[in-house]
């Protein structure tokens, strides 16, 4: 019976190869970790949060948390929860401990990487309970108050129409006009932009809101798939040229397809004091305190990198992070473009001054 029982505690963390779902998060899965049916990153998961003190996981949703493939780094004490009540034991990670060490040692070398990327490396893997609480609460902002929903109901309503009266200009500044409008309820519903005086507020919605927002309508329309909508693309083809939505549509198709980090890089744009409009009517007053607004993005960059290189690895974040420059620089270039179209620039002073008199009226 002693036998038995050694067995079962200090049994290998990997069992035989089955074929079924992880119990954690319904991803594909063929082995046993640990005491349950689960996928590497769950098994990954959970060797290196179970031995934590459990006060450092606090669920901002009171522990009602879906945990699935889509979502299930979103709140790491649900997805910790689900692990112990799908069966895993931390004393089956005890008991592989001395086999870990030893394959480490086989590997160790002796080359230590150059000074630059040991820095990047240390970041690998180390988000808090808190960094995740706040990741939640910005991915919370973009999916309660960001212009998905308007996107759909216009596509589900132009598509209602016969052919002929789809996408018409009327149709199509009313529907900007409303995913800029709903972008920056994103922006002043964070609890970071509240915490700026009035005057900041301000100057950071007539610096940001209409690349962040921009930015924002180009991923809901690329989730949406409306830039595959050929009426659509060719309505603003007549509006913008040939060329912005050539571009348009190349920078949609490169962003990532992992939908957390395309929503914290959006959060990012949000909070950049950087002036890069060229929208001249308007001057836009300095900023009280830029430091605080850059400590804001600072937070929210290194948010982006240690979840992807959390939910990744850290050669995938690196390319991630290129990738995503390069779409900056050329969504930027075609943003000079844009000004040039007068419908669209009257459509953006008057979206800034709407949100400029709800911040004002809000600080009142």
């Amino acid at each position: 019976m002693d036998n038995e029982e050694s067995s079962l505690t200090c049994s290998t963390p990997q069992s035989k190869p089955t074929s079924s779902i992880c119990k954690i998060c319904d991803s594909p899965a063929s082995h046993s970790y640990f005491g349950a049916i689960a996928c590497s990153a769950c098994k990954m998961f959970f060797r290196r949060n179970a031995e934590k003190d459990l006060e450092q996981f606090k669920c901002v949703y009171d522990g009602k948390c879906e945990v699935n493939l889509k979502n299930r780094h979103v709140c790491s004490a649900c997805r910790l929860a689900k692990c112990f009540a799908s069966g895993m034991e931390v004393e089956r990670i005890r008991c592989s401990m001395p086999m870990k060490k030893m394959i480490k040692t086989q590997h160790r070398t002796t080359t230590d990487p150059p000074p630059s990327i040991t820095n990047l490396l240390s970041d690998y893997s180390t988000l808090s309970s808190s960094q995740w609480s706040h990741i939640s609460k910005l991915i919370f902002y973009h999916d309660t108050y960001g212009p998905l929903s308007v996107v759909q109901h216009f596509l589900s309503e132009q598509v209602a129409l016969p052919a002929k009266l789809r996408y018409k200009s009327l149709a199509l500044n009313e529907f900007f006009t409303s995913v800029y409008l709903k972008s920056e309820q994103v922006l002043i519903n964070n609890e970071d932009y509240r915490r700026l005086s009035s005057q900041d507020q301000s100057t950071l919605i007539h610096r940001t809101l209409r690349h962040a927002a921009a930015f924002s309508g180009i991923f809901v329309s690329h989730q949406t798939k409306l830039f595959d909508d050929t009426l659509f693309y060719k309505a603003n083809e007549s509006l913008f040229g040939s060329n912005t939505m050539t571009s348009l549509k190349f920078i949609a198709n490169s962003l990532d397809d992992d939908i957390v980090f395309i929503k914290l890089i959006i959060a990012i744009l949000f909070f950049s004091p950087v002036n890069y409009t060229n929208l001249t009517d308007h001057i836009a007053q300095s900023f009280i305190d830029p430091q605080m607004i850059l400590s804001i993005q600072n937070t929210y960059i290194e948010l982006a990198w240690k979840y992807m290189t959390y939910k990744h690895s850290f050669q995938y974040a690196v390319l991630c992070f290129a990738e995503l420059l390069r779409s900056l620089f050329h969504y930027y270039r075609i943003a000079v473009q844009a000004d040039t179209v007068d419908t669209f620039t009257t459509m953006i002073y008057s979206v800034i001054n709407q949100t400029k008199e709800i911040v004002l009226v809000s600080d009142n």
